[in-house]
């Protein structure tokens, strides 16, 4: 089921980036979420996002085992945009956030909804272990 999802996600994220493309939806975003640490140069942010990407597996790979789908869903979409940055310097950021004049992908909402379900989790299992009296 991780791999599957994983390869979903990044199928979804590219493609939906590629037809927002065609009809000139697509703005390159060469930070990090909201523009962030845009003044990095691409190819050291990439590097730097790739090293924080296997640091937050490999510390909680035994936690995400249990849980393929926010696995799957978080590295999906991390890969996803780090191919974007990877060929072409940024990431092609096309959905519009509400309220503000900035925009996401599909990926960038894989990574919070997959990170989300794990602090969920997390959290009803440090209840359960704290209330199990």
């Amino acid at each position: 089921m991780l791999t599957m999802v994983i390869l979903f996600t990044i199928i979804i994220d590219q493609v939906t980036k590629f037809v927002a493309g065609l009809s000139n939806l697509v703005t390159l975003n060469s930070g990090i979420s909201f523009g962030w640490l845009s003044i990095i140069p691409a190819g050291l942010l990439t590097l730097i996002l790739m090293v924080l990407l296997l640091s937050v597996w490999w510390v909680t790979r035994s936690d995400w085992a249990t849980h393929p789908l926010a696995m799957g869903l978080f590295i999906g979409g991390s890969v996803s945009n780090l191919i974007d940055r990877a060929v072409l310097g940024g990431v092609r950021d096309w959905l519009p956030l509400p309220m503000i004049t900035l925009h996401n992908n599909v990926a960038d909402y894989a990574i919070g909804i997959g990170l989300l379900m794990l602090i969920i989790r997390h959290w009803q299992t440090y209840w359960k272990q704290s209330h199990a009296d």
